[in-house]
Formats: structure tokens, sequence, C-alpha cells
């Protein structure tokens, strides 16, 4: 008898054929038409099913203020919260991603605006996190009126266009080490934990 692997592809099922379902309650292998595999059984409580979504069941204000797209929790076939956001999503609001650390706590996510970047100093803006624990990750950028978009934190072989962002207590800090003002816009966005 040949392994599954050796069997040639179905590229066209029908209703009709036969799937080899183990039934290990039994310990045994048995048969199911594709129909009834897909139709026979109960769904879970927790499935959403396209009629669903075809008679107005989910809609806009089942779902949870300030919910963007992500996994939903469904009860009674509603939708009742929204785990996570799109990770393109950004807002200058405190955020849940719905995604978890290494310690399985929450990483939440918040786009700080930091206005013009320094000449050769350092500056502190708040970024008014409460219960902050550890970063995740930090990323942003910065815009000159030419525009001109450089990257922060910006690394650079040269010193004195080097831009290095840190977290520190209630505040980001912005340090150049020459004059970076020409840039009069950034943003930076924090991935973190909170206790």
């Amino acid at each position: 008898m040949p392994r599954i692997s050796q069997l040639p592809s179905l590229t066209s099922p029908d209703d009709s054929d036969e799937i080899a379902i183990v039934d290990t309650s039994a310990a045994t292998t048995k048969k199911i038409t594709r129909e009834d595999f897909f139709t026979g059984a109960p769904l879970p409580a927790d499935t959403i099913t396209t009629a669903a979504i075809e008679d107005g069941a989910v809609t806009t204000p089942k779902l949870s203020p300030g919910s963007i797209d992500g996994a939903v929790v469904l009860q009674d076939n509603s939708v009742t919260e929204v785990k996570s956001i799109v990770k393109s999503s950004y807002s200058t609001t405190e955020v849940n991603t719905g995604a978890k650390w290494v310690d399985n706590k929450n990483i939440y996510k918040k786009t700080i605006s930091c206005g013009a970047l320094p000449n050769s100093t350092s500056k502190y803006v708040a970024h008014g996190i409460t219960g902050f624990e550890n970063i995740v990750e930090i990323a942003g950028w910065a815009k000159n009126a030419t525009p001109g978009f450089i990257a922060l934190p910006y690394p650079h072989p040269t010193t004195s266009v080097m831009v290095a962002i840190y977290v520190e207590g209630p505040n980001i800090q912005l340090t150049t080490t020459g004059d970076r003002s020409s840039y009069t816009t950034s943003y930076i966005t924090l991935w973190y934990t909170k206790t």
C-alpha cells in the first residue's frame, strides 16, 4: 500500500469524494464524503459562518470600541472582542496589539510625536505610558523640508549625523551628535509590556 505522500493529488474535488478519517475512539480508519465532512457535524460554538455574516449577525457596532482588525472571540454568533490589530496600524493612544512577549505579558504599542530633532544635544519627550515595564521594540522616522526621511534610531558611521533613541522613565530621549534640527517632524513608536 502506498504512503499518503506517494498518492496523486486531487485537483478538482466534488462532494462525493471520500476522505479517510482516523477514529481514535475505535482505533480504526473510516471514510466520510467531502460533503458530510463539511456539513455533517455541528460547528463549534465559536465558529462564524458565511450565512451569519450575510444575514447581518456580525455588524460593526458589535466590535469593541477602538478595535481595528484581528482575531475575534465569538459568543452566540456575535463579535465581542477584537484581540489583535494589524501591525501596520498606528495610534497616538495605547493599543493592545494582541501579541505576547516571552513572559506571556501583553505587548502594547503607542506612537509619540516628538517634533524637531535637537541640535547636538538631547531632547526629552514624555511618552505618557502608565505601568510601563519593558521595551520590546523602538522604531520611528524624522522628516525635513525636502522632504527627506531618516529612520530612527539613526546609526551612521559618521558620528555627527547619528540619532540615538532611549527610553528613560517617563520620557523618550532623542540624542544627536550634530545639528539635526532641520528634521522638524519626528515620530517614535514604542512596543512594550506593562506591570
